[in-house]
């Protein structure tokens, strides 16, 4: 509270030198001050630095970074994978090194899981509570990145409307107004309300549109991992995965719906005979 009251008297004085200085004097300095003056008055009603900061860097359990066509990767894995332990058994799947450059948690967790032999609706449970945290985290960093946005918009404003006091004043008493005190007013304003707008706006929707692919990437993860640990077979998985997948995924997903990467794996079932399998399904479910 002491500091709260210390920072609105400091802008409050700098808001008053700041105007006395472009009252009776011709530089570029006191309407910076005035800018100052603005920051320090935002700062008691604003999101405490370290809280903010902190909550924008922070990484949820479920993020990661999309990789271009991550819905496709993750369809064609899980037939994949259902193509090995339907032939090896789940076990095997802690051997398989195909998927060793996936950076995805919610696929690691779940995968372990299903390794160690826990319940379905037990992991599912796990991995959509990992979700929703991703979820909670996008929606605070919009909130606190918004709340800054305020923040600048109250800068550009009261600023202009200080700044504009003394100037009138002096228009008033027949002195010169400085051409440098406009511009840097003037400049500042557009500034200031410029990153309002970016960080209410621009900024804010595009966390809030990677969230939503990222979330859906993580429940088609969620969906191929439960079926995988059901034992469903190559043709149920392919049907469950195909639902997340755009139209030109689709048409990808046709040419190659087991990676050839899998072909590698020693299994009971011929590579290729699997491959015809999937494509029989395929067209059997109208793809």
């Amino acid at each position: 509270m002491k500091d709260n009251i210390l920072c609105i008297a400091a802008g409050l004085a700098l808001l008053a030198a700041g105007t006395f200085g472009i009252y009776c004097y011709e530089s570029h300095w006191y309407p910076a001050i005035l800018f100052v003056g603005s920051i320090l008055l935002c700062l008691p009603s604003g999101v405490v630095s370290r809280c903010w900061r902190d909550e924008i860097n922070d990484d949820a359990p479920a993020t990661h970074k999309l990789i271009p066509h991550e819905p496709l990767f993750v369809a064609r894995l899980f037939v994949g994978l259902s193509y090995i332990a339907r032939n090896q058994g789940i076990l095997a799947l802690e051997a398989a090194c195909n998927d060793k450059t996936y950076n995805n948690t919610i696929y690691r967790v779940g995968k372990n899981m299903i390794i160690d032999g826990y319940d379905p609706e037990y992991t599912r449970d796990c991995l959509n509570n990992m979700v929703t945290r991703l979820n909670e985290c996008v929606l605070n960093r919009i909130r606190y990145i918004k709340q800054l946005a305020l923040s600048f918009v109250f800068i550009g404003i009261a600023s202009g409307l200080v700044g504009t006091v003394p100037l009138t004043m002096r228009y008033f008493a027949g002195a010169d107004i400085p051409a440098t005190s406009v511009l840097v007013l003037l400049f500042g304003t557009v500034c200031s309300l410029i990153l309002g707008m970016l960080f209410y706006i621009l900024i804010p929707n595009k966390i809030y549109r990677d969230g939503k692919k990222i979330q859906k990437v993580q429940r088609q993860v969620i969906k191929g991992l439960i079926s995988l640990q059901e034992g469903d077979s190559y043709n149920a998985i392919m049907r469950n995965q195909y639902t997340f997948l755009s139209a030109e995924e689709v048409e990808m997903f046709k040419q190659s719906p087991v990676p050839l990467e899998f072909k590698e794996e020693k299994s009971t079932v011929n590579y290729d005979e699997a491959l015809r399998t999937v494509r029989k399904g395929m067209r059997d479910f109208g793809i």
